[in-house]
């Protein structure tokens, strides 16, 4: 019982089927008004639906069921490469930057696949857009993780010139070259980013087996939940359209 009143009284999903209720009720009530609240019906619709579990469902089951989970190391393994997710900008002069959620997710999937088999390469790429801000990159931040976690700085290799996904397949590919890898290469990265990101590492010539963490539909709540508005879900099906979005203006760019 205080699980169903503690979804039902957040203040996200019951103020906004309290708003949808009420706009609704005053569309079908006040007849001389529907014409001009049409378009607020639209765009509180469209807010409604993007803050649905169920639609990040839709959304992000199409990119995180691209490839099988994997829960072993592949075998033979030569290398893994871990993808940057953002960082976190310090607070003030004694801060530090730290790894954004994602970033420290993928470190510590990362990591996981390290100790399953014998020590071996572990390229870290990850920039920062701003670099002359003074603060440490994406991938620097992930170093540190993957470091206190136990793998050894000697097989680390942090490649901190990337700005986007593109640019991660592009330096991490070239790392990979210098030491004669191609093949049997790990690409860990969000669960939703491997779909575009492992068909870029495949144009850059690099075979790839993709290991996907933070999955997004291992969060959602089921059964009725699924259609209470939850704040959560706007940032999910963003970053689920980022990657549409991304896939769509690199196939037009030629980089597919």
């Amino acid at each position: 019982m205080y699980g169903v009143l503690l979804h039902l009284l957040q203040p996200y999903g019951l103020g906004l089927w309290g708003l949808t209720i009420s706009l609704l009720w005053v569309y079908w009530r006040y007849r001389e008004y529907r014409r001009s609240l049409r378009w607020p019906v639209i765009c509180l619709a469209i807010v409604l639906i993007d803050s649905l579990p169920i639609s990040v469902w839709c959304t992000n089951t199409i990119l995180e069921r691209q490839f099988p989970r994997v829960t072993e190391r592949p075998a033979e393994l030569r290398a893994i490469v871990v993808l940057g997710g953002g960082a976190i900008p310090p607070r003030s002069e004694q801060d530090v930057t730290r790894p954004g959620l994602s970033s420290l997710l993928r470190a510590l999937r990362a990591a996981e696949l390290y100790h399953q088999g014998p020590p071996c390469l572990v390229v870290v790429s990850g920039g920062w857009p701003d670099p002359e801000g003074g603060m440490a990159s994406a991938g620097a931040t992930m170093v540190d993780v993957l470091v206190q976690n136990g793998v050894s700085v000697a097989d680390i290799v942090l490649e901190e010139r990337s700005r986007n996904t593109s640019q991660n397949a592009a330096f991490s590919a070239e790392i990979l070259r210098e030491r004669g890898i191609t093949d049997h290469v790990a690409l860990v990265t969000s669960a939703a980013h491997l779909w575009r990101s492992e068909r870029l590492f495949r144009r850059e010539k690099i075979a790839v087996t993709p290991v996907g963490c933070d999955y997004h539909t291992d969060k959602l709540e089921t059964g009725v939940w699924l259609f209470w508005p939850a704040g959560d879900a706007v940032s999910m099906n963003q970053d689920a359209f980022h990657e549409y979005l991304g896939m769509v203006a690199y196939a037009c760019l030629g980089r597919f």
